[in-house]
């Protein structure tokens, strides 16, 4: 095919929706995606914390991802360590998503 180019086109020039770099148009259905750090974000505004336990648990879920650890399971593994210690950690009224399990 000599008429295609790099860049995903149809031969007469039609650029295929989603395919070309400086397409504006979004594809359908698709959801946006977080990247790690803005998920143990979201996940972590999601628990009623002090301060010093809201920096421990970033810190913690940063050290694990450092390491290869996605940052819902590495924070699950946070919260259950502190409530094994006597800490209560609670969600959000208004948090569309929390991973604190309540025991």
């Amino acid at each position: 095919m000599q008429n295609k180019d790099r860049r995903g086109s149809l031969p007469f020039g039609h650029p295929l929706l989603g395919c070309s770099p400086t397409s504006s148009s979004p594809s359908v259905g698709t959801a946006p995606v977080l990247n790690q750090h803005d998920e143990a974000a979201r996940l972590i505004d999601g628990l009623e914390l002090s301060t010093q336990m809201r920096n421990a648990a970033r810190d913690y879920v940063v050290r694990q991802m450092a390491q290869g650890a996605a940052p819902r399971p590495a924070l699950a593994q946070w919260i259950e360590t502190q409530q094994k210690q006597g800490a209560v950690i609670r969600c959000k009224p208004a948090a569309a998503e929390c991973i604190a399990q309540s025991s």
